[in-house]
């Protein structure tokens, strides 16, 4: 008997959700946890959007696939970091009525994300009564968008989609 596998529990969820018909997504995730709850997993998630953009038919419909990593460890009794690290690739296709016309484009975007937790645990001296649990956050992400698709449709509304 293999005892590294036996000190292995793992999991995997899946959930679809369904806000509205404008979206719909769709997320799984595998972890696994060690004998010294130490969680590492991956996650996939999938999105389908719909945004109107005002009352005259202009809207945003965009596509998501996004792929990442995480954690949990524990570096002693009180102190845990939990990092994550992803990427998502993201598909807009916008269409804007201005006036008689209907100006439509496409664009995909590719985007890094990562971010690390560090939470710790202060017990009070009799270890019953009081816990104080502060934690800190670091984020960052890097988004980079391609050209538009149909830039002579969509170019040329783009300076008044605010108007």
């Amino acid at each position: 008997m293999d005892s590294r596998r036996d000190s292995f529990s793992s999991q995997l969820y899946i959930h679809i959700f369904r806000a509205s018909l404008s979206r719909l997504s769709y997320h799984t995730w595998f972890r696994q946890k060690d004998t010294e709850n130490n969680i590492i997993g991956w996650s996939l998630a999938l999105g389908e959007y719909k945004t109107d953009i005002g009352t005259q038919g202009t809207n945003v419909e965009s596509n998501n696939v996004s792929l990442s990593g995480y954690g949990s460890i524990k570096l002693n009794e009180e102190l845990i970091i939990e990092p994550i690290v992803g990427y998502s690739h993201l598909n807009f296709d916008t269409s804007r009525k201005d006036q008689l016309q209907t100006l439509t484009g496409s664009r995909n975007a590719q985007q890094f994300f990562t971010s690390i937790k560090l939470k710790n645990t202060i017990k009070s001296a009799d270890n019953k009564k009081l816990n104080i649990s502060p934690y800190g956050n670091i984020y960052a992400a890097w988004t980079e968008f391609d050209k538009i698709a149909n830039p002579a449709d969509l170019t040329q509304s783009l300076s008044t989609i605010n108007d």
